[in-house]
């Protein structure tokens, strides 16, 4: 039987926007004066975005008492920095079970998206109604939040599950990247590399970056390096046991 509560039917933006306008509102607000400030009619695809919000933790709504912001938006309106408020949206879009275990599935992989939709109904119960529509909203989402890069691979920050299925295909040309700029590897000579030693734990991290960039992709780096410096911090441990055996 299909999962009818466990997606959403707006994007994590439409649903930002109106708990954005109900905090604006004093964080309460009807549905009828909400519908106004954002300009839309009250109608099946508002009380949509209305119910894709709840679902991502933004806000409550209640028959009879309107539109309510909830503790969660306003941890993400009151974030000391980018990198919090990037986290905390982040962890809303995850609120959705469907699209944590998408995540969960093809984590460190290339989502299918030329079948994704398919892959929705036969293994994740998605209605064959809303599944195209589930497809985009998951793929706009993740690469929002910045769960999933440009060539479509999922990285999520947990433990990926046991499942070792893989569904990837050679050919990922439906999805193009949101700003619609094409991307080709580098050679060698036209890269530069940077590699640091971890005393502490005997690793080392690897950079590599084109010699020549544009001003709009060194902004594009400048926001991937604070979501990757969120994903390295969850790896952080006070202690590192020492495992050699202890002698005599």
């Amino acid at each position: 039987m299909a999962l009818k509560t466990e997606y959403p039917y707006a994007t994590i933006k439409q649903c930002m926007e109106l708990a954005k306008a109900v905090d604006e509102l004093g964080g309460s607000s009807s549905i009828e004066i909400c519908a106004e400030k954002l300009g839309k009619q009250v109608s099946g695809a508002f009380r949509d975005i209305i119910s894709s919000a709840v679902k991502y933790g933004f806000v409550i709504a209640k028959r009879g008492s309107g539109i309510q912001i909830t503790e969660n938006y306003k941890n993400i309106k009151l974030s000391y920095n980018k990198t919090e408020k990037a986290q905390l949206i982040e962890e809303a879009f995850l609120k959705i079970p469907l699209f944590m275990k998408v995540c969960e599935r093809f984590n460190n992989q290339k989502l299918p998206v030329e079948f994704f939709d398919k892959l929705l109904i036969k293994e994740f119960n998605v209605n064959e109604k809303h599944a195209s529509k589930v497809k985009g909203l998951f793929i706009k989402g993740a690469r929002d939040v910045g769960l999933m890069g440009t060539d479509n691979t999922l990285c999520y920050s947990k433990e990926p599950s046991n499942d070792n299925s893989n569904t990837n295909t050679d050919d990922d040309k439906e999805q193009q990247p949101l700003n619609n700029r094409s991307i080709t590897a580098p050679s060698a000579k036209d890269v530069n590399r940077s590699t640091l030693s971890l005393a502490t734990t005997n690793a080392s991290v690897v950079v590599e970056w084109p010699k020549v960039i544009t001003k709009e992709d060194y902004e594009d780096i400048s926001d991937w390096i604070e979501i990757l410096k969120r994903m390295i911090g969850r790896s952080v441990v006070t202690e590192i046991k020492n495992e050699s055996p202890s002698p005599g």
